[in-house]
């Protein structure tokens, strides 16, 4: 009977190990497929796209030093931010740059959203999860969500165009004061010293690109008042002559303005541009 019992139990606890063995077995992937397979699971589910709807309307305007100081608390906020493209990088990563009065805050981003054509400076707005700091220090944002800003972009073509047109006219009012200079200076104006020359936009018309031109001179001899009146009127008709028959039309008033020492005076000759020459208007301080 005891020889019997020893049988017995030498043939139950091979199979109560192999037993044990089939279960611990069966925890373990059979295969390296198998393992990525587990492996790609665990990546799609974090980098699972949010549904857009969802996103857009539970994201919130980003507040850049909060996520810089507190990087844990605010890890996996869905934010949304107003900028432009600053650097754009290998792959689907770009700097992002929003300018906050004088400061401009960076941001690190992987776009993982439709839009994939984007350019250095464009201007977008853009909603993702934010996912923690950088080595640099910069917000991590995975965008899911571009929107290109067509009025901004817009704008900057506008501001373009304005800059444009601003050195043009710079450059145009160079010219006249240099025309009037080269006048001045080929003519026999004895005893008068040019000081000074302003060109100005006339704002008192509506045609566009209408200039105003202030000569100041300064007539440097010992004279009488009617001498004076004589010769400066001679030297300011001439100069405005000089100037109507180059062909200048874009100069639609001159004001030349005298200084007189000797009789302790200013006098001023004002002319308008009207049929093909400059008319005087108006006479002060004779």
């Amino acid at each position: 009977m005891k020889k019997f019992l020893i049988i017995c139990l030498s043939l139950i606890v091979p199979i109560v190990f192999i037993s044990c063995g089939s279960e611990s077995k069966s925890e373990v992937p059979n295969s390296t497929d198998e393992i990525k397979t587990i492996s790609n699971q665990e990546t799609d589910k974090k980098i699972e796209a949010p549904a857009p709807e969802e996103l857009k309307k539970e994201a919130i305007e980003v507040n850049y030093m909060e996520l810089k100081e507190n990087p844990e608390i605010n890890k996996n906020k869905k934010v949304f931010i107003n900028g432009y493209v600053s650097v754009v990088l290998e792959g689907s990563r770009f700097t992002f740059t929003k300018k906050n009065g004088d400061d401009y805050e960076t941001y690190s981003v992987t776009n993982l959203s439709d839009t994939k054509e984007l350019r250095q400076n464009e201007n977008i707005k853009l909603y993702g999860i934010y996912t923690g700091n950088d080595t640099a220090g910069f917000p991590l944002i995975t965008a899911y969500i571009i929107e290109k800003d067509e009025t901004k972009i817009e704008d900057t073509k506008d501001s373009e165009s304005e800059n444009t047109s601003i050195e043009q006219k710079d450059d145009r009012k160079l010219g006249i004061e240099t025309s009037i200079r080269d006048k001045f200076n080929s003519g026999d104006y004895t005893n008068a010293k040019l000081n000074s020359i302003t060109i100005n936009e006339n704002l008192g018309t509506d045609t566009s690109d209408d200039y105003i031109a202030l000569v100041y001179l300064k007539f440097d001899i010992k004279n009488s008042r009617e001498t004076g009146n004589e010769v400066m009127k001679m030297y300011s008709n001439d100069l405005v002559a000089k100037l109507a028959n180059e062909g200048i039309t874009d100069i639609s008033e001159v004001a030349v303005f005298w200084e007189d020492e000797y009789n302790n005076r200013s006098v001023k000759y004002a002319y308008e541009y009207k049929n093909d020459g400059f008319y005087i208007m108006d006479i002060a301080g004779e």
